[in-house]
């Protein structure tokens, strides 16, 4: 259910801000066909990781696995432009009731065949966001201090708690123990500062983050956002129970 709801809400999401997305000019492929194609893409990857996928609803689209990295137990998306290169990017929260790695993929552009068919996105190597933990959902924002060497967004991971003790490479957890919602600012290297990009998508991916908060007092698995008021204040909303 929530790869299902992620997925729904991501393809809205993404219907707006694909305009921004910027296109390799030596290809024939129109942006209006290859804004369709990676909103089509990237529901049907998405959905190829729930129970529906046996279903194949959107048997006829073009389809792309998104590789599953560190433990797999990945529970909330979602999409923002972090590199500021005008791309659409995926972030991810991970953990659930145990201890994983969020991370974020960057949308390096398109790739084509031999044929000059368009095969798929190309994404970077999943970029660690934030402290291992058991983490139930994710969102980011904007911000302001974004320059044209570095482009800063804020993350908010939201914390579950621990049911699997048994530890991993990240540590591990006791049983009923909360992992708090943080805050974290995340910080990439521009287009123009010689980072990844769609722009430049065999450069070095190098992402950055600083925790700025974290709850004190978590409980149960919890869910949250980022909400926006007055146009300019946004603050962090966790729901707990």
């Amino acid at each position: 259910f929530y790869q299902l709801f992620c997925c729904v809400v991501f393809t809205r999401y993404f219907i707006f801000m694909l305009p921004a997305l910027a296109l390799p000019k030596e290809r024939t492929f129109g942006p209006d066909m290859y804004r369709k194609s990676i909103i089509k893409l990237l529901t049907t990857a998405l959905l190829t990781t729930s129970s529906t996928a046996q279903h194949q609803p959107f048997s006829g689209l073009p389809n792309q696995s998104l590789e599953t990295p560190f433990y797999g137990q990945h529970v909330g998306c979602a999409s923002a432009d972090i590199n500021g290169d005008g791309a659409i990017d995926l972030i991810f929260a991970a953990g659930r009731h145990w201890v994983d790695q969020s991370y974020a993929l960057i949308n390096l552009g398109p790739e084509y065949d031999e044929w000059g068919e368009f095969r798929g996105v190309r994404f970077s190597e999943a970029l660690p966001i934030g402290p291992p933990g058991a983490y139930y959902q994710i969102d980011v924002s904007s911000s302001s201090k974004s320059d044209g060497v570095t482009h800063y967004s804020t993350v908010l991971l939201v914390g579950g708690t621990c049911h699997v003790e048994e530890p991993n490479s990240f540590g591990s957890c006791k049983k009923g123990e909360n992992t708090p919602a943080r805050v974290v600012e995340v910080s990439m290297s521009t287009n123009e500062a010689g980072g990844c990009s769609i722009h430049e998508p065999d450069a070095e991916c190098h992402l950055e983050y600083t925790e700025v908060w974290e709850h004190p007092n978590p409980k149960g698995d919890r869910n949250g956002g980022f909400a926006m008021f007055d146009d300019q204040k946004v603050v962090a909303l966790v729901g707990q129970g």
